[in-house]
């Protein structure tokens, strides 16, 4: 601890010729804490430091409940009107007041206690009207005083969302700016009467134990589709990623994904390769506007589960949907934006292979705007740049004549498997 303190008190020294852009700080609360607070208000308002991470690392065993940081004398900044700070990152950290701080516009908060009330998250984004980007990640709140985190902001700039972490409930009532959204295993809703004109990027991800309670998963999902549908109009990307040992999606997921008016780009990743690989199948009804769909089957498990049969009593999807398929005759359920369809995780077991194929066909079957339908064995899921800009990177394959000719029965005018 003494080092520590000398250390800092040798970078305090010369605060007024230093100059420094980044600055990141791990240590152990609290015994040092006056001694990095005047390092950090020296680097915000003497070096012009703009990007901030403060990391608080806690001294209590990994079962007890762990204590939050506070900053002393709760600031980080004497002058915040003429700080350069950009970006703030802090974890394990109650965030200091915000007021001011007019060049800020990043702020990432992590592993922020049960005790933490809810007015501070709903604070920073009151007191930081310019903030572009709020990450929650792996934070939680005092549930005894409230039951949700609700951001009710029209005047904020807020562009990006992310909530990560099933102890975080957030409801979103007024973010006019809002572009993109990620939920990871998260509670997130809409009000019915949200305003969130500009949200056109929504990513789901939820993992689900075979100990936890498929059903309220399934009812949350539907509860915020039904949100959205109502106040995001403009929704154009949505990504999927829903994983588990056993498959949790219920069999009515059109009474889930009833109705995406606008949707144009959906990813549907990491499925696994225990589920019925054809589960995206309602989706392609569910967004009429559609134009590009790509399915990603996760490969990670072992080949001889994914070789296990039906347990006995379980409903397969794929015959769930070919009873809810309509005649060939009805108009409405034709087709008529989707141009291009890439499935990666082929596999030769008889289920995967009949469930993908189930999936091609029915996408060329309902399409009349289809042109390009891909299939490969393997690849991944790549971000260009972020997260709404993906590709689906393949790996070169060798496919039997058998393979070939199913693929190809299924879409004779698509690409040629890989």
């Amino acid at each position: 601890m003494r080092a520590m303190v000398s250390s800092v008190r040798s970078l305090r020294a010369r605060r007024h010729r230093r100059a420094c852009s980044r600055l990141s700080l791990e240590f152990f609360a609290f015994s040092t804490s006056a001694a990095i607070n005047r390092l950090v208000v020296d680097a915000v308002d003497s070096w012009g430091v703009e990007d901030l991470e403060v990391v608080a690392k806690s001294t209590e065993p990994i079962t007890h409940l762990r204590p939050v940081y506070t900053f002393p004398r709760g600031r980080i900044s004497r002058k915040p009107g003429e700080s350069r700070l950009r970006s703030l990152k802090l974890v394990n950290c109650l965030p200091p007041p915000l007021e001011g701080f007019t060049a800020l516009t990043t702020l990432l908060l992590r592993d922020l206690p049960c005790s933490t009330p809810a007015a501070v998250y709903e604070g920073v984004v009151a007191a930081c009207p310019q903030l572009r980007v709020l990450h929650l990640v792996s934070c939680s709140f005092d549930k005894d005083t409230a039951s949700w985190v609700v951001f009710d902001a029209p005047m904020s700039e807020i562009r990006e969302l992310v909530a990560d972490g099933p102890l975080m409930t957030v409801k979103l009532r007024s973010l006019p700016k809002l572009e993109s959204l990620t939920a990871v295993d998260a509670r997130v809703l809409l009000c019915s009467d949200a305003d969130v004109p500009c949200l056109a990027h929504v990513s789901l991800v939820f993992s689900i134990g075979p100990l936890d309670n498929h059903s309220i998963v399934n009812h949350l999902i539907a509860l915020f589709m039904l949100s959205l549908k109502d106040a995001a109009i403009s929704l154009r990307n949505l990504i999927l990623r829903f994983t588990g040992p056993e498959m949790w999606i219920l069999p009515n997921l059109k009474n889930q994904f009833s109705l995406m008016p606008n949707l144009k780009k959906l990813l549907v990743a990491d499925v696994p390769s225990s589920w019925d690989v054809s589960w995206p199948r309602i989706l392609i009804q569910a967004a009429p506007l559609l134009e590009s769909l790509h399915v990603h089957v996760s490969q990670s498990q072992s080949q001889s589960q994914c070789q296990h049969e039906e347990e006995p009593g379980r409903q397969n999807i794929s015959s769930y949907l070919q009873m809810q398929q309509p005649s060939s005759s009805s108009s409405w359920q034709r087709h008529r934006h989707l141009k291009e369809l890439v499935v990666v995780g082929f596999q030769s077991t008889s289920r995967i292979h009949h469930q993908l194929m189930y999936l091609v066909r029915f996408a060329v079957d309902t399409s009349t705007a289809l042109r390009r339908v891909a299939v490969f064995k393997h690849g991944h899921v790549e971000d260009k740049g972020g997260p709404w800009d993906w590709e689906m990177v393949s790996k070169q394959s060798t496919w039997s004549n058998e393979e070939k000719l199913a693929v190809l029965d299924c879409c004779s005018t698509s690409d040629t498997p890989n």
